[in-house]
């Protein structure tokens, strides 16, 4: 999204909301450059489409911050998510389909996502479990957590992500030094 793209947009968010715009031409100017800074990875056209989603959603109601188009423009790109109920019911399928011997199969048979959370509990865990009420709010627990985290991260422009990465490598690696010196070494 170019400069002009980007100003084109803040005109039709100023018409869509009048009221809530501001007029002041420094200010203008400084959203401007921010929204420009924050969007200009994308192509216009599917800036466009996040905006005119956000307006026919509930959130219309009110203007849209870089963090709704973000969002859309995530949903748009990515599809929607899968509530935890959903891929629930797809575990709780393949653990009948596969059963316990066959983990391999029945761990290959999720999404990414799902995979994930299952082997953060554990295929045999959830297998061989008694309560599985319990088993379920331990899975929608890490399912909602891990899924609100990676949305947030999802939602970010590269540039962001990019230093969140770097961060997440950097404390990763003190953290390795820290217990390597807690316990003798290096």
């Amino acid at each position: 999204m170019t400069e002009n793209e980007t100003l084109k947009l803040m005109l039709l968010i100023k018409v869509e909301y009048p009221r809530e715009s501001e007029t002041n031409e420094t200010t203008t100017k400084l959203q401007a450059q921010l929204w420009f800074e924050m969007l200009n990875e994308f192509d216009f056209n599917l800036v466009l489409n996040s905006f005119q989603k956000h307006i026919s959603s509930s959130e219309g109601m009110y203007k849209p911050s870089i963090h709704h188009l973000l969002k859309n423009i995530n949903a748009l790109t990515n599809g929607e998510a899968k509530t935890h109920g959903e891929a629930w019911g797809e575990v709780m399928k393949n653990v009948r389909k596969f059963g316990l011997y066959n983990q391999a199969d029945g761990l290959n048979n999720l999404d990414t996502f799902t995979r994930k959370i299952v082997e953060q509990i554990g295929y045999k865990e959830i297998c061989l479990s008694e309560n599985i009420d319990i088993i379920r709010a331990q899975f929608r627990k890490a399912y909602e957590s891990t899924e609100k985290r990676e949305k947030e991260f999802n939602n970010m422009p590269s540039h962001l992500k990019q230093l969140q990465i770097q961060a997440n490598n950097k404390k990763g690696i003190q953290s390795i030094k820290q217990l390597l010196l807690n316990f003798g070494g290096v």
